[in-house]
């Protein structure tokens, strides 16, 4: 309960900064690269990592993409008919890894980027970003729990995700406490939990919501724990190729109908499964855009 109502309170917090954002009046319409193409295959192209539970992964039971950024994604495809005349689209997904994500958003291959994408500055000057989707904040998973910060780690091996802000963060972290540790990396969650559980590294640094999901996935759950303490925080998002704006707006009226709509809490619910705090359902009121 106490890890839930630090989460309510950084959703707050961001929803109050959205509000100077969702009065503004929405743009006019513009002309879209992804849009035409969209228009002229019948297909639209998202990208998932296959390991980016709860978020985007593959469904063992229907061996299709699945997660809360995925639902939230496919809500933005079904509005495609009303809001930019585009019926009968046929959906694509494009498995992605945390290194080569941005690439195939900036080149093309993908229209939108479905995960658990952090937004920030240096991202920006390669991909353009839709409204929020989700806040989370960087946590430590260990074993047992004898360790609640990221200090009593000094001279152990700490884990990351290769090519991800909390990697970066981890960094600037170490750096700042002026802290020895040796960084291992991994190219997926599901190793990075196998790290940890073999001892190859003394804890794993990740979003804390991912962590949640990583363990019950663990073969000795009961030996597993989240360190009290958040480290960083991290507002997500989706992505999109740099500089078109009329597929941008159209990405944000569709997010901002479902946050209105309350099919949000529904996603919420079914992926989380509890329900959606009253701090959370403000951060999305906050984060839409009126029309």
């Amino acid at each position: 309960m106490r890890r839930l109502a630090i989460f309510a309170a950084l959703f707050a917090c961001l929803a109050a900064a959205q509000v100077a954002s969702a009065q503004q009046t929405t743009p006019a319409a513009s002309p879209s690269v992804t849009l035409d193409r969209i228009r002229q295959t019948g297909t639209i192209r998202l990208g998932y990592r296959p390991d980016d539970a709860p978020f985007a992964f593959m469904s063992s039971q229907t061996q299709q993409p699945v997660g809360f950024m995925i639902a939230l994604c496919n809500d933005v495809v079904a509005q495609l008919p009303q809001l930019a005349n585009i019926p009968n689209v046929k959906t694509t997904y494009v498995a992605v890894t945390s290194q080569n994500r941005f690439d195939m958003v900036a080149n093309g291959s993908i229209d939108l980027l479905c995960d658990s994408t952090t937004m920030t500055i240096p991202r920006r000057k390669v991909v353009d970003f839709s409204i929020p989707t989700f806040v989370d904040g960087a946590g430590l998973l260990v074993k047992g729990n004898q360790v609640q910060n990221i200090s009593s780690l000094a001279g152990q091996k700490i884990g990351v995700l290769a090519g991800s802000t909390t990697e970066q963060a981890l960094h600037n972290t170490l750096t700042a406490q002026k802290m020895l540790a040796t960084v291992v990396t991994a190219a997926t969650y599901t190793e990075g939990l196998k790290n940890l559980e073999s001892g190859k590294v003394n804890a794993f640094f990740g979003d804390r919501s991912v962590l949640a999901y990583l363990i019950p996935q663990s073969s000795a759950p009961n030996q597993l724990a989240i360190a009290d303490n958040y480290l960083t925080v991290e507002p997500y998002a989706l992505a999109l190729r740099h500089g078109d704006e009329g597929w941008r707006l159209i990405v944000d009226q569709a997010l901002s109908r479902t946050y209105r709509s309350g099919r949000v809490a529904q996603m919420f619910q079914a992926v989380f499964q509890q329900p959606i705090t009253p701090s959370i359902l403000q951060f999305y009121t906050f984060s839409s855009y009126p029309e």
